[in-house]
């Protein structure tokens, strides 16, 4: 028996040696990959619901709960080409405010589009208060050959108007791209005079005179350099008696207020404009050019010396002359420049030296400024971008109603940023912010309807500065809206029907709305509480090198208006709809 056992286990042992040795030759059979959407347990390919999870018994579809004896099968819904979409806009965006900005008020502009087969010339309003207009053109309402060339870049003459119809202005734009969106095309009146050249000051209110330069149209005030008295009394001393009560530049003012060796009096000519005397407030005495001596030997120049009485003459009288925004030229009654003449000082007539450049600045004054409202150009949109939450075909093929719940709620939030092409700020002793609200309406075409849609931003802007700059940086103003679209929903499909669902949207991205914001500014003597005028309030301005445009001169207040660009993340509608469409059940 023991024999007979031995011989069975041989034989075993020689059968899975054999069956191991076959195995180890057989080729490596990769898995086969399957494929479950829904992530419920069964494979795409025996899944009758692939996008919705469900149990094995409903062969992976939802459950019904409306009593019928069958499922709802899910199909493809429909396309985007089946939304009506708007395919965008372009065109251009005319910017006068550089004209506005030197005293002349263009209300329309003639555009002579140049180039296409197509006439796209027109005449446009101009904002009264933006001076900017632009020319929209639909996307879909364009040939693809003046499309092609519109988007390539046109020459575009444009020619401006005032209210009383006479043209004012003519440029010529060589290129222009007509496109979404679209970087203004600025006008460049260089040539034009300049109208706002009047300078009224504060009366009884000290200023600096404050030194800048002045190079390719840009001011660069000199920080801390103003001009003060020099004091030498060194007795016998030719020298001394030539320096002193000369006014020289120093760079050690701090601009506090309160500086009287560095602060003036100017007291205006009657009948001459610009024409001044100036009062130096440490010695109470007025300015005059005197001939320089040293001993008795004639320089052939005359310094610019204060420690004299108030009179008539003409060697007491100083001109302020504009030579760009920010900064004034100082010449004698005679017109003749006066320098900054190095180891002497303000000198008329001498041979060495930079010309004087100047602007005033007081630092007693406590500004106000209150916003009035907001401009702004309509957008030129983008081509609307299509997208589902929700889209499909219900299908019940039993004999009974079924009811499935269908779509999601979606929270869209839109940023929208104001970036400041324009703004500015006083020098004072005291401090003043304001804050800032833009508010925007932007209309566009959605799913075939126009809508509006409204956003906001808010910023609070220091509107003074105790340094010797020009102007501060303003900060963007922010603000977000948030709206919820769609929401869930149980849909009844009848027994042997079908229904077509979906939750669609359209949405414009990265939209660009030119604004410009109206606010009014006042401005009160610290000293004696008097208000200033609108016309000091002007002047002001344009001796701080204010870029924006100032559209209304009051008797005690100034009303401006600063341009910036606001940009719409994203602009969101949305729509629902459920139709009923063709089971195709069979049977």
């Amino acid at each position: 028996m023991k024999t007979q056992n031995r011989f069975f286990r041989l034989v075993l042992l020689i059968v899975l040696t054999l069956g191991l040795t076959s195995c180890s030759k057989d080729e490596v059979v990769p898995p086969v990959q399957v494929v479950d959407t829904d992530k419920d347990g069964i494979a795409d390919a025996d899944d009758n619901c692939p996008n919705q999870v469900g149990p094995v018994s409903n062969q992976g579809c939802p459950e019904s709960t409306g009593g019928g004896d069958g499922q709802i099968t899910e199909n493809d819904g429909i396309t985007e080409e089946d939304l009506e979409t708007y395919k965008g806009d372009i065109g251009m965006v005319l910017n006068t405010r550089e004209l506005a900005k030197k005293g002349y008020f263009p209300v329309k502009a003639q555009l002579e589009v140049q180039g296409t087969s197509a006439d796209f010339s027109q005449t446009i309003d101009l904002d009264p208060y933006a001076f900017m207009g632009q020319i929209n053109l639909p996307v879909e309402d364009l040939s693809e050959t003046d499309l092609e060339t519109l988007k390539n870049g046109v020459q575009v003459i444009a020619k401006l108007f005032d209210a009383g119809g006479s043209e004012i202005f003519t440029e010529t734009f060589t290129s222009i791209l007509f496109k979404p969106d679209p970087t203004p095309a600025t006008c460049d009146p260089t040539d034009l005079p300049d109208l706002n050249t009047e300078v009224v000051l504060v009366e009884n209110t000290p200023y600096y005179i404050q030194a800048v330069k002045y190079d390719n149209n840009q001011v660069m005030p000199e920080n801390r350099a103003a001009f003060r008295r020099i004091l030498q009394e060194i007795p016998n001393d030719p020298l001394s008696n030539l320096s002193n009560n000369l006014l020289s530049m120093t760079s050690t003012v701090e601009f506090t207020g309160d500086e009287e060796n560095s602060s003036f009096f100017f007291e205006a000519i009657d009948g001459k404009a610009n024409h001044f005397n100036i009062k130096h407030q440490a010695s109470d005495s007025y300015l005059k050019s005197e001939q320089l001596k040293y001993g008795i030997v004639d320089l052939g120049y005359d310094g610019i010396k204060v420690g004299f009485e108030k009179s008539d003459r003409l060697n007491q009288q100083f001109v302020l002359h504009k030579v760009g925004n920010g900064v004034y030229r100082m010449t004698d009654a005679y017109f003749e420049p006066i320098k900054v003449t190095s180891g002497v000082g303000l000198t008329v007539g001498a041979a060495e030296g930079e010309e004087l450049l100047v602007r005033l600045v007081p630092m007693n004054i406590d500004w106000e400024v209150q916003e009035i409202e907001t401009h702004y150009l309509e957008p030129l949109l983008p081509a609307a971008q299509n997208g589902f939450s929700y889209n499909s075909t219900l299908i019940n093929c039993g004999s009974g109603s079924l009811k499935q719940t269908i779509g999601e709620k979606k929270n869209v939030e839109t940023t929208t940023t104001v970036g400041w092409e324009e703004s500015f700020s006083f020098m004072s002793s005291s401090t003043a912010s304001t804050s800032l609200t833009l508010g925007l309406e932007v209309e566009g075409k959605f799913f075939g309807n126009g809508a509006t849609y409204s956003a906001e931003a808010t910023a609070s802007t220091q509107v003074t500065t105790q340094f010797a700059t020009e102007n501060s940086v303003w900060s963007e103003a922010t603000g977000k809206t948030s709206e919820t679209f769609f929401s869930e929903r149980e849909i009844t499909v009848p027994s042997k029907s079908a229904v077509q669902a979906y939750d669609a949207f359209q949405s414009y991205d990265n939209i660009k709305v030119n604004v410009v914001q109206r606010v009014q500014v006042r401005g009160r003597n610290q000293i004696n509480n008097r208000a200033l005028s609108g016309d000091q309030i002007a002047t002001q301005f344009h001796f701080n090198g204010f870029d924006g445009v100032i559209t209304r001169i009051g008797p005690d207040y100034a009303e401006v208006t600063i341009r910036a660009v606001a940009t719409m993340d994203k602009v969101f509608k949305s729509k629902s709809d459920v139709q009923e469409v063709a089971a195709n059940c069979g049977g």
